[in-house]
């Protein structure tokens, strides 16, 4: 039962963040057309750090939250769960009005001596854009502790699509470079209309006035949150240090050709999130239900399927970063083109360093999480330091992916620790020589076939496609039998 919720759960929520992923690839390629390359770098400049801020404003409470309300629930204690989102969500909005005020305070100064332009007005609207963040993940915390991670999809993917719609809006309107931090700050607040009444349908006692400080359990959010929250920061840190260095070291047209070939590479995470998203609530819920053969049985068939459906896409991705750049966002971005190539490959290990983690913190061990990804940010850290200003961006990008092997390494080797799942080691040896058999061919068809780019493009990945399936059976990575079973259970109600 839990294998076969887990993967009609999976295939909603990635079709849901496929989706999602798309409208957030359209906004991006609409601004990489509509705005300059400096400005379109220095808006992704200005929202790093907000990312950044949103993080300790959120300290890991809507992790905890959401674990929390998952244990009250089994235990039929519902009846103070609004009490302690409303708790979390008061705590969290006295951090934001502090940070915010930070910020306004500090915004000269970050303008000249960071962003090195006139970032003001970009600041003031990504404090506005904040200050609506504790409501918005108090409804993500709910729909993920009462077992509903379709809807917290649902709610990123019609984020997606208004940031699109808004940012669309406001460039017709002529407020240029401003535009997406508007459509931001507009996002957030119809968000927190739209979606209070599917939160009702989750949880009925949900209200944001009546409540009373829930002391007990809210303490005890805080004591295992922050601890993940510190995880999650420096998971942050290191996906996101090399932009802030870049921002600094090299200025934002640099940063702006650095992010397309991190909005292409990420869309391969897509299949991650996914996963992960159906995850870790399913695994605290046998967790504590103290079923952990089956998250054993379950994590077995993660790490082997993972990497097999996200090969595919990594090959293309390293076989065509110029073509899909020039399609995408045009060729004043194709600067991008190695940087892309080695991030692509990074995603594999982030995607399997991920499901680690979130194994790892679903089993109560977060603490362990943090040890591990501290190690890891200081190396990244030290990396992109010494390579950025003589590399560049592909400094940058290298530094990533060799910070993301050894937390592949160093993660895995932790958690075995705590519970013996199967790292299926030798069909991951397989998919590699397959994967780097194919990239020669690709290599080979790019040079004899004489097509169009876009008609190259898709010729030669319907060729890799059906040359990786071939190889897939052929090496009985994958047999029939099994397919046969995955979609019985898939299909069957």
């Amino acid at each position: 039962m839990y294998l076969k919720n887990a993967l009609r759960g999976t295939f909603v929520v990635f079709m849901l963040s496929l989706l999602g992923g798309l409208f957030g690839y359209l906004m991006r390629m609409f601004l990489a057309r509509k705005l300059t390359v400096a400005e379109f770098g220095l808006f992704y400049s200005v929202i790093t750090v907000f990312v950044f801020i949103s993080y300790f404003i959120d300290a890991g409470m809507s992790y905890s939250l959401s674990r929390k309300i998952t244990e009250l629930n089994i235990k039929k204690k519902n009846s103070i769960i609004n009490n302690l989102v409303m708790s979390v969500a008061g705590i969290q909005f006295i951090v934001t009005i502090v940070l915010g005020v930070l910020i306004i305070l500090l915004n000269n100064f970050l303008s000249v001596h960071y962003f090195h332009a006139n970032a003001s007005y970009l600041l003031f609207l990504g404090v506005a854009w904040i200050l609506f963040m504790p409501i918005l993940t108090s409804y993500t915390g709910i729909f993920f502790g009462f077992q509903k991670p379709t809807y917290a999809i649902f709610f990123e993917t019609t984020k997606s699509f208004l940031l699109l719609v808004f940012s669309f809006i406001f460039i017709f309107l002529g407020y240029n470079y401003l535009s997406p931090a508007i459509a931001y700050v507009a996002t957030n607040v119809l968000l927190m209309l739209l979606f209070y009444l599917l939160v009702k349908k989750v949880y009925s006692g949900f209200s944001i006035f009546r409540f009373k400080f829930e002391k007990k359990s809210t303490m005890q959010i805080l004591s295992f949150g922050w601890v993940v929250g510190l995880s999650n920061f420096i998971w942050l840190i290191i996906l996101q240090i090399d932009t802030l260095l870049i921002t600094y070291y090299m200025g934002a047209t640099s940063v702006g050709i650095y992010q397309i070939a991190i909005t292409i590479a990420y869309l391969l995470l897509y299949i991650t999130t996914a996963v992960t998203t159906i995850l870790y609530p399913l695994i605290n819920e046998l967790h504590f239900r103290k079923k952990r053969t089956i998250i054993i049985e379950g994590m077995n068939l993660v790490y082997k399927y993972l990497l097999i459906f996200l090969i595919p896409s990594v090959i293309i991705i390293f076989s065509f970063p110029d073509i899909l750049i020039n399609l995408l966002f045009t060729s004043k971005y194709l600067g991008a083109v190695m940087p892309l190539r080695i991030l692509a490959i990074f995603t594999i290990f982030c995607s399997i360093t991920l499901i680690n983690n979130v194994l790892i913190t679903s089993l109560g061990k977060p603490s362990r999480v943090v040890k591990i990804m501290l190690m890891v940010a200081i190396l990244n850290f030290v990396l992109n330091l010494i390579t950025i200003p003589y590399f560049g961006l592909l400094g940058a990008a290298c530094s990533t992916l060799f910070s993301f092997i050894f937390a592949t390494i160093i993660s895995s080797y932790e958690l075995k620790k705590y519970i013996q799942v199967h790292f299926p080691l030798k069909e991951w040896l397989l998919l590699t020589l397959m994967s780097l058999a194919i990239i020669l061919e690709a290599n080979y068809l790019i040079n004899i076939i004489k097509l169009s780019a876009l008609v190259k493009l898709g010729v030669i990945t319907s060729i890799i496609i059906v040359s990786y399936l071939l190889l897939l059976f052929l090496f009985r990575i994958v047999t029939l039998f099994e397919i046969k079973n995955f979609v019985n259970m898939f299909l069957k109600r």
